[in-house]
């Protein structure tokens, strides 16, 4: 599909009106750091109110990113932490993702609604502006019931690929909407994921779509997996500065295995960026390092995410993937 631009009015449009939930009346906020694009800002604020919301912009300085690329543990200042509770609704457009942060946490609680948009992904040309999210919504249900309960997995792909998995645990998926109080998602957006024992991980896992932090792969990494640690790194250039930049890290947490998810989105595609690269539909996505986003108990100060393109998923002896197609039939919304 051609990455057309679209007007960042109507984009906004589009991102309110499907997205959001936005309901007349409602508190909103649109929350951004110092990167962002002001025209974007204005257009989702002034498409609140095209709904008859009540909505306010305020800018903030970025926050440096830790544990990943654009993940913090950081927490933003106490006036904005206080106004996230003032909203009901809140569309943060950041370089840097705070939904770790304690602030985010509480407006959750209180069942503020957050969509998270990276201030550094071109959303005039999002081809998910594109998407059915009823469709990709209703295949994420499918593999989450077809997952649940698995006992083993397996994922092998024709350039030497290898792994196998115990049991997942908190299952889920995101479909880039806002749908109850609390809630939080992504835009662009549409993954589901799980937690596995680290221990039942074992094999090599070979990297030939993206891998964060070297974006589009020119050549394939190779990591292998022992009882959920990563032992060896082998390939090319990339492969090598890669294993460089997971040591310069300096947390061992690094090396352990964190989630293992799949895309959603059949209308994205690898581009270099993780916001699009970790949601094409049929990927697999391995993870290494902090996973308490998704549920899990490792609190590392570094994350990766990596995709292999092209697998073979067996739940339990029978494909729930083949060769990068999923294999669910009508009721996964193929």
């Amino acid at each position: 599909m051609a990455r057309g631009q679209a007007n960042l009015m109507d984009v906004a449009d589009h991102v309110v009106g499907t997205c959001t939930g936005a309901k007349p009346g409602e508190r909103a906020l649109v929350l951004a750091d110092e990167t962002a694009d002001a025209e974007l800002v204005g257009c989702l604020g002034a498409a609140l109110r095209r709904r008859g919301l009540w909505a306010a912009m305020l800018t903030v300085p970025r926050i440096p990113p830790a544990p990943h690329g654009y993940l913090t543990w950081g927490e933003p200042d106490t006036l904005t932490g206080s106004v996230l509770l003032q909203h009901e609704l809140v569309i943060v457009v950041m370089s840097t993702l705070i939904c770790l942060s304690g602030a985010v946490k509480a407006a959750r609680g209180q069942g503020t609604r957050l969509l998270f948009i990276p201030a550094d992904y071109d959303l005039a040309s999002c081809p998910m502006l594109h998407e059915d999210l009823d469709a990709l919504a209703g295949l994420g249900r499918a593999v989450v019931r077809r997952l649940a309960g698995a006992r083993r997995l397996e994922v092998t792909s024709p350039d030497g690929t290898r792994l196998s998995l115990g049991a997942l645990s908190a299952l889920g998926f995101d479909d880039a909407r806002l749908l109850g109080p609390g809630e939080l998602d992504f835009f662009p957006g549409g993954m589901w994921n799980g937690i596995p024992d680290p221990v039942t991980v074992e094999g090599v896992v070979r990297f030939n779509a993206s891998l964060y932090p070297l974006g589009r792969l020119r050549e394939a990494v190779e990591v292998h997996f022992e009882r959920g640690r990563i032992v060896r790194v082998a390939g090319g250039w990339e492969a090598r500065a890669w294993e460089r930049w997971l040591h310069a890290q300096g947390d061992a947490g690094i090396f352990d295995f964190s989630h293992f998810s799949g895309g959603l989105s059949a209308t994205t595609r690898t581009v270099g960026h993780d916001w699009e690269d970790l949601i094409v539909r049929g990927g697999l996505l391995i993870s290494g390092g902090e996973n308490v986003l998704y549920g899990g108990g490792n609190a590392a100060r570094a994350h990766f995410d990596g995709v292999v393109r092209g697998a073979t998923l067996t739940v339990d002896g029978e494909e729930l993937l083949a060769d990068g197609v999923y294999r669910l039939g009508e009721e996964g919304g193929m």
